[in-house]
């Protein structure tokens, strides 16, 4: 299992996290998921992601989440906004 976390904008775009007002959620893990791969299972759009990051760490694409992992989802505005990543 891991747990995932939509922030900000993000929650409304997941179906499942309208459910959890923590927009937080469990869901199995896929052996060998890359980071994109999750991100296109939820139906996100890798353009409206800024920063993703597995257990408090930024995420590379190279990076394979494993079971028990913590994944954190920041929308591109909030990575813009807050001085993220993306320049």
């Amino acid at each position: 299992m891991i747990e995932i976390h939509l922030q900000d904008c993000l929650r409304e775009l997941v179906i499942v996290s309208r459910q959890n007002p923590e927009s937080m959620f469990i869901r199995e893990s896929v052996p060998g998921e890359p980071p994109s791969h999750l991100i296109s299972s939820l139906g996100l759009d890798q353009k409206e992601l800024g920063n993703c990051y597995i257990n408090g760490i930024l995420a590379k694409p190279s990076d394979i989440i494993e079971p028990g992992d913590r994944i954190e989802l920041y929308p591109i505005s909030l990575g813009l906004l807050c001085g993220g990543q993306l320049k």
